[in-house]
C-alpha cells in the first residue's frame, strides 16, 4: 500500500490539494506544525519547503517513515501514535490531518488556545467511478465534520484524472478497497486502460 501511493503520489495527481494546502498555511504563518498521521511526507516534505515553520510529523508505518525522513533535512519524523503524541500541552499553531482517523481529544491538549486544526475527507464523489467498477452497488461517501470542533472554513477540491492502466492500479492499492474487494476485483482492473476518476476532497478548517 505504502509503495503504490508512493508511486500515484509522485505523479503528482493530488497536487491540487498539495497546493491548497501551502496556501492556506502561508496565510497563517504557524510557528509549530504537526502532522497527524503524514504518511510518507509527500504533504509534509513539499509544505516544509514553502514555509518558515518548524513540522513534526507521525505515522505509525515504519516503511512509510523512513521514505520520508531520507528525503527531507527539515522535517522531525517520529513514530508515534497519534493518539498519543509525544507533543507538550498547547503548544502547537496548526494540526495537519490528511486522509487519518482524527484524535480529537488529544488535537485539543497539543493545540494552542488560538490554534486550527486542518483536515483532509474524502468527498462524497472521491474515487466514484473506481467504486462503480469495483462493486454491485456503488456509494457516496459521507461529509461528516468534527462536533468537538468550530468549524471556520471548508473548501471543495473537485477534478477529473485520466489515468493509465499502471496509475489506476496504484490507486487501486493505496485505497482500502484493495483488501475489501474481491481477488476478481483487481482481475477486471487489469483490462481497463484510459480510466478516467473523480477526486473530490474537502479541507476543513476548525479551532478547538
Amino acid at each position: 500500500m505504502v509503495e503504490a501511493r508512493r508511486a500515484f503520489l509522485e505523479c503528482n495527481h493530488y497536487k491540487p490539494l498539495q497546493d491548497a494546502l501551502i496556501e492556506l498555511l502561508k496565510e497563517k504563518q504557524p510557528q509549530i506544525i504537526v502532522d497527524a498521521g503524514c504518511g510518507e511526507g509527500y504533504y509534509t516534505n513539499t509544505i516544509a519547503e514553502h514555509l518558515n515553520s518548524e513540522l513534526y510529523a507521525f505515522d505509525m508505518s515504519k516503511n512509510a517513515l523512513r521514505y520520508a525522513a531520507k528525503r527531507t533535512n527539515i522535517v522531525h519524523y517520529f513514530l508515534a501514535s497519534i493518539f498519543q503524541l509525544p507533543i507538550h500541552d498547547h503548544s502547537v499553531d496548526v494540526i495537519l490531518n490528511i486522509f487519518a482517523p482524527s484524535a480529537t481529544n488529544e488535537f485539543k491538549r497539543i493545540l494552542k488556545k488560538e490554534g486550527i486544526l486542518i483536515k483532509v475527507d474524502p468527498g462524497s464523489d472521491h474515487l466514484w467511478e473506481l467504486k462503480d467498477l469495483l462493486y454491485e452497488k456503488a456509494y457516496k461517501n459521507e461529509e461528516k465534520q468534527l462536533n468537538e470542533f468550530t468549524v471556520l472554513d471548508t473548501k471543495e477540491i473537485k477534478y477529473t484524472l485520466s489515468l493509465t492502466n499502471k496509475e489506476l492500479l496504484n490507486l487501486y492499492e493505496m485505497t482500502p478497497y484493495s483488501f475489501k474487494t474481491a481477488k476478481s476485483a483487481k482481475e477486471n482492473l487489469i483490462m481497463v486502460n484510459n480510466f478516467d476518476v473523480t477526486i473530490h476532497f474537502i479541507l476543513y478548517t476548525y479551532q478547538g
